[in-house]
């Protein structure tokens, strides 16, 4: 990612990186690449439903590759909340909660939900 060092150069302290990371390993690669003296890992959470739902709605039906995608979204729903490094998890919960929700132990990573696309309910 050659083209970071240019931004740096041209001053811009904060440059916004999406990338899909599954593991601890994955998001190595890009942390190198971007060579930043720090960064924030952002992890994107929604029920294992609401996901498939998302899926079988976006791809066509006789894609042959349909069962696999949904199989291992369901992997990753499981794996994700071990991911090392998260400091805020953005979570689709499909309605307001009721209350801030529970004080999280000192070092997990801040949660924030939304009701419904683009509306941040809160952060906890």
């Amino acid at each position: 990612m050659a083209i970071c060092a240019l931004f740096r150069d041209a001053g811009h302290r904060l440059l916004l990186i999406g990338q899909t990371v599954e593991t601890d390993d994955d998001l190595a690669q890009p942390l190198a690449a971007v060579g930043a003296d720090e960064h924030f890992l952002v992890r994107l959470e929604a029920q294992p439903s609401t996901l498939v739902q998302r899926i079988v709605a976006r791809e066509p039906e006789a894609w042959p590759g349909l069962a696999h995608l949904i199989e291992h979204t369901q992997e990753l729903a499981a794996t994700m909340p071990a991911l090392n490094g998260v400091g805020l998890v953005l979570e689709h919960r499909g309605s307001t909660p009721a209350g801030g929700g529970p004080a999280h132990p000192r070092g997990a990573p801040r949660r924030a939900w939304n009701s419904r696309a683009g509306a941040a309910v809160g952060v906890v």
